[in-house]
């Protein structure tokens, strides 16, 4: 735009009279001046949509990052309620444990019973009927226990 205006004001400038150069030369002014004002809203126009552009971008980010955090708060919740669930069966467990372990040491405690009370009914016997059994022969056998049967014990109610 500014080059049609300097191609007629131009030599007007140089060879023209007074009054003609000062026309010339307000008319190349202008022509710069309304140059620069049209780059200039050109520029902001660009700059202006590029902020738009940005602002978009952002808000779609933003968008993303609200929906990604509802996921993993979702998935925070499932996880501590399967942690939850866990910790209660690991309560039941070590609870179940405990109870085991009573009535093992109890049934523990009945078997020695009767293997002293077995050895103590063949002492008794050996003493009747003759002499002691052989100390790696079991007291059943002594007894008179017949071979592969076996006692099993039951834990009482309480």
């Amino acid at each position: 735009m500014l080059a049609p205006v300097a191609g007629v004001a131009s030599p007007a400038v140089v060879f023209g009279a007074l009054p003609v150069r000062g026309v010339a030369l307000a008319a190349l002014l202008a022509g710069a001046l309304l140059v620069c004002t049209l780059a200039w809203r050109e520029r902001r126009l660009i700059e202006r949509a590029r902020l738009a552009a940005e602002l978009g971008q952002a808000m779609q980010h933003a968008e993303q990052l609200h929906a990604e955090r509802a996921r993993q708060s979702a998935v925070l919740r499932v996880l501590s309620s399967r942690l939850g669930e866990l910790r209660d069966e690991r309560d039941q467990a070590r609870a179940l444990s405990s109870q085991l372990q009573q009535q093992l040491s109890t049934l523990r405690g009945n078997h020695e019973a009767l293997r002293v009370e077995l050895e103590l009914q063949a002492v008794l016997a050996a003493g009747a009927n003759g002499p002691a059994p052989h100390r790696s022969q079991p007291a059943s056998a002594a007894v008179g226990e017949p071979a592969g049967i076996s006692v099993v014990l039951v834990p009482q109610s309480a």
